[in-house]
């Protein structure tokens, strides 16, 4: 979705699978779909300021009229794809990047769905906040405040830091014990949640603690939610803000904070998993920055897995006249998930 000037608001993408995509018999085109698949759709906003008002009620308005479009759509042209198209007003413009796709209402199996609304619910919707990695821990905005307030933070740690590096010589004391700080939780944090869903971190096997699998790895949603604001900047990444020296001395303290509460495989694996870049939850925004465009900084992001009071401003928002959320499915697998529409589609 473009403005009419040419800026882009926001991407309208898949997400979730939902298994195989089965055409209503009533609208073969004689097209070959065997091999499609069925997903939810997402809507992905292009970045903006904060305080850029006219930039974020922009992006919320095309939203709201996507919206209103898909209604259209469903109602007229079920299972067909969506098409270049200005809105009434001119203001937007949705162009098409991928025309191989067709857009159906409910569980995209059924043409039964014409007259449904489709609406934009805060309860769904997720928001991705970026700052100055340099800022991280050092609680100088709103913004910051509000990521510092992550349960898995341990603010603490930099004072910890500060005890244990006492008598080094580091270039930016303040700045190691703030990466120190961050690194260290969402490494702690990791192991945390290795244990509970039963996660493989790299050789470490969850089976070998009498631990059993409950989860589909990192990225499982249930475990995605557990951080309630995702780290979504590898945590490398934040190391590149430290001179080599004060990155040896930070490194260098992490691993001990893991043996202290882990044990030596799960905390070897873990380390190691950071160090070789792993991700916290895959598909990582790594090369963010903020600031001037001409000395661009270094950023890092955390989604809010439930979008907090201060940020919901943000947020397009309809009243909801949907039969099902689908963020409540995320417990379920694809194919589970489409039992369960199926089942309350047909009860309603």
């Amino acid at each position: 979705m473009k403005s009419a000037q040419g800026d882009a608001l926001f991407m309208l993408t898949k997400d979730m699978n939902q298994g195989s995509y089965q055409r209503p018999p009533s609208l073969q085109d004689g097209k070959n779909y065997q091999n499609w698949q069925t997903h939810t759709v997402e809507l992905v906003s292009y970045p903006c300021e904060m305080d850029d008002k006219a930039a974020v009620e922009t992006r919320k308005q095309a939203m709201l009229w996507l919206a209103t479009h898909f209604t259209t759509h469903i109602d007229q042209s079920n299972h067909q794809p969506l098409a270049p198209i200005q809105s009434e007003d001119g203001r937007f413009v949705i162009e098409i990047t991928n025309a191989k796709h067709v857009i159906a209402a409910g569980n995209g199996i059924s043409a039964e769905s014409q007259g449904q609304t489709i609406t934009m619910t805060p309860s769904g919707q997720q928001a991705t906040v970026g700052v100055a990695a340099k800022g991280f821990g050092t609680s100088a905005t709103p913004e910051l405040r509000l990521l510092e307030s992550a349960p898995w933070y341990q603010k603490s740690l930099k004072s910890q830091f500060a005890s244990l590096t006492s008598a080094e010589n580091l270039d930016d004391k303040e700045l190691a014990a703030n990466v120190f700080a961050y690194l260290t939780s969402i490494y702690l944090k990791t192991a945390e949640l290795a244990k509970k869903f039963g996660i493989y971190i790299n050789e470490w096997d969850p089976m070998s603690e009498q631990i059993t699998p409950n989860a589909n790895g990192l990225t499982d949603p249930k475990v995605k939610n557990a951080w309630e604001i995702l780290p979504r900047t590898k945590p490398s990444k934040i190391v590149e803000i430290l001179s080599k020296s004060d990155a040896k001395a930070v490194m260098k303290h992490i691993k001990p904070q893991l043996q202290s509460r882990y044990s030596e495989s799960l905390s070897k694996n873990v380390f190691q998993y950071f160090q070789d870049g792993g991700e916290v939850a895959g598909h990582g925004i790594n090369n963010a920055t903020v600031g001037d465009k001409h000395s661009p900084e270094l950023a890092i992001l955390f989604e809010f897995r439930t979008v907090p009071n201060e940020l919901q401003s943000y947020l397009p928002k309809t009243e909801s006249t949907t039969k099902s959320e689908v963020k409540l499915l995320d417990q379920f697998d694809p194919m589970k998930r489409k039992t369960v529409i199926q089942q309350v589609e047909s009860l309603v």
